[in-house]
């Protein structure tokens, strides 16, 4: 029986010590969608409160616990109550809410509406106040994209005032909000004058600004004064610029002793005075946001965060500065000093910004440099790339690194292209220029189109041929590929009233150059050369087209026909020259004398009694020599 109370009893313990480790150090979510912000994360134990958990979330957000409602499953969480009351456990997700907020469209209507304690209260168009927003309790201000201003034409006068123990908390629903006589967006506090805190004068109390712009404010000690015991946070998108302070502290914040500015976001811009846009004598809790405007620290500026607060103009210290990336001058007065380690970072060997970093933690990395054509490659120690999340343990100079973003551009000179890097000069391997031969006449007559043929060299491409047209504009033509030839044509028309016509060859290699060869060819007006013969015009030499008349005194095709007697069977000929182009006769060879073709025959003779007789002799003769013959034969036999 012992030992089963005893088992039993340890189950006990064993389920309540795991219950315990589980709750300690869980995961908390909370739901920020009504104010547009992400899920935030931390850490809680299950026996926290639901007011602590409120402050958590106001340490994180801003947001006063007062006007925060926060539920889980639909179940309202009231304060008094811990987590484990509602069972909640490691990573569950509980949701924001915020009290809805009274809507003020004037003056009389916001300070109505601060006096009966509304605690949230949001901006339905532009307010000009007749004198200062007095909080002395929780308030969440929403500019809602409207432009909040304090006009007093008898008395300078500030825009709002945050009285001892009281939470403002600023933020802007409408951040893309235009108005007609700025180009800043969203909701503003804007155009106040006052020595002390022209738009917002902390006294003893908090302020918070989440969002919306502080611009145009004129006051010696800042357009935000905070006081003794007093502080003030920008996050987010929070801004404040072009406010002035003429000769005197600051022109954007001042911090008094034992005031704290905490910058977790957001940025100030283009505000001036003697002693620069940030004049502090308490503390500047540095640990995010763009600071562009010069600096005079009297009193401190930590880093409390996991990031840090970049300085874009000058810093003059005074007295401690333990965190904060500047990048312009730092100037360390007589008596100030730099609590941490210091990292220096060089940009192409020039000065680009120094780093302090308290002692035991990381560094941040600045904003990346430029250099125009190349790309950054990263912070370097020596040769190594320096590892960010590597605790510093001494001072450092990094060396900015970059990689040529090569911007290649074509050259050829001589015969030969390459490409040429026009930042870094790098080349690439010469190579020769291809050459293509146009075949196709020096001449053309000015109605013969110009046709023209060409091979394309290996390893080329896109073969294109262009001229300049009757409006002087650009004209570009595939030409004809068969057979491995490539033929082009261009139209007659085109240079009718042209002595000469030019046109280019384009086409370009493999890898990408483009290269021409230029033909320049010259047109006559009229046709030229050749001969016109008996039977056919002349034939231009150009063109090869036949043009005028014919030419009946030029016979090209002259047959010389020698003389012929005539006889008793045929007739003869005389001795002439025949045209077989145009079948005329003539009696030279030069073809000047014509005759016709009857004149020139020979008749056969004529058979007549004379002619008897003759032949009758004839005959007689050759029979007494053979008489005589055979007598002479006959009587030489006998003897």
């Amino acid at each position: 029986m012992k030992k089963r109370f005893f088992r039993g009893l340890l189950t006990c313990f064993l389920v309540l010590g795991i219950n315990i480790i589980n709750v300690k150090g869980m995961e908390l979510y909370v739901d920020l969608a009504i104010v547009g912000e992400k899920t935030l994360k931390f850490e809680v134990e299950s026996g926290d409160s639901i007011d602590n958990i409120k402050h958590y979330i106001f340490n994180k957000t801003s947001i006063p616990s007062s006007i925060q409602t926060l539920s889980f499953h639909n179940k309202i969480l009231n304060n008094g109550r811990t987590l484990a009351d509602y069972n909640i456990q490691k990573q569950s997700t509980i949701t924001l809410n915020i009290m809805d907020a009274k809507e003020v469209s004037t003056s009389q209507e916001l300070v109505s509406a601060i006096d009966n304690n509304y605690t949230r209260i949001q901006l339905t168009s532009d307010i000009v106040l007749d004198h200062p927003l007095d909080i002395d309790k929780g308030l969440l201000l929403d500019l809602n994209g409207h432009i909040l201003t304090c006009k007093n034409e008898n008395i300078d006068d500030r825009i709002i005032s945050v009285h001892s123990d009281a939470e403002l908390t600023i933020k802007d629903s409408q951040p893309d909000a235009t108005h007609p006589h700025t180009n800043i967006k969203g909701g503003i506090v804007s155009g106040s004058h006052h020595d002390q805190g022209s738009a917002i004068s902390i006294d003893r109390g908090f302020c918070h600004m989440l969002a919306g712009t502080i611009a145009n404010c004129q006051s010696k000690k800042g357009a935000v004064y905070i006081g003794e015991y007093s502080s003030f946070m920008m996050a987010h998108d929070a801004k404040i610029e072009d406010c002035h302070a003429g000769g005197n502290f600051a022109g954007a914040i001042y911090i008094d002793e034992n005031g704290t500015f905490t910058m977790n976001g957001g940025s100030i811009s283009n505000c001036t005075s003697m002693h620069g846009g940030i004049y502090n004598k308490g503390t500047f809790n540095a640990n995010d946001g763009i600071i562009d405007c010069r600096v005079t620290n009297d009193g401190s500026i930590y880093c409390t965060g996991s990031s840090m607060s970049h300085f874009k103009d000058n810093v003059e210290n005074r007295s401690i500065i333990q965190g904060g990336i500047f990048y312009k001058l730092l100037v360390l007065e007589p008596g100030s000093h730099l609590d941490g380690y210091t990292i220096t970072y060089q940009n192409d060997k020039n000065h680009y910004a120094r780093q302090v970093i308290p002692y035991h933690q990381k560094a941040i990395m600045p904003f990346m440099p430029s250099l125009d054509g190349y790309i950054f490659d990263g912070w370097y120690q020596g040769d190594t790339l320096y590892n960010f999340n590597q605790e510093v343990s001494s001072d450092l100079t990094l060396i900015a690194k970059w990689q040529c973003n090569h911007d290649y551009s074509w050259k050829n000179v001589n015969g030969q292209y390459w490409k040429e890097c026009n930042i870094c000069h790098n080349k690439t391997a010469k190579q020769t220029i291809p050459e293509i031969f146009i075949n196709g006449k020096d001449k053309v007559c000015k109605t013969q189109n110009y046709i023209f043929s060409f091979s394309l060299p290996l390893n080329c491409k896109n073969p294109t041929y262009s001229y300049i047209d009757d409006n002087n504009q650009e004209v570009s033509h595939i030409p004809e590929l068969k057979n491995g030839v490539y033929t082009g044509n261009i139209d007659a028309r085109l240079y009718q009233n042209l002595n000469q016509f030019r046109f280019t060859l384009n086409a370009e290699t493999n890898d990408g150059f483009k290269f021409t060869t230029v033909k320049i060819f010259s047109v006559q007006s009229h046709h030229s050369g050749g001969q016109a013969t008996c039977i056919t015009p002349a034939i231009c030499e150009t063109c090869g087209l036949t043009y005028g008349s014919v030419d009946s005194q030029h016979h090209t095709n002259l047959q010389h026909v020698k003389a012929k007697p005539a006889t008793y069977n045929a007739v003869g000929y005389k001795e002439h020259w025949y045209c077989k182009d145009c079948h005329k006769y003539f009696l030279d060879d030069q073809a000047k004398t014509e005759v016709n073709k009857e004149s020139l025959v020979i008749h056969k003779y004529v058979k007549t009694g004379d002619e008897n007789n003759h032949v009758f002799y004839v005959c007689l003769l050759i029979m007494s020599l053979l008489t005589i013959l055979f007598l002479f034969i006959k009587n030489k036999k006998n003897v």
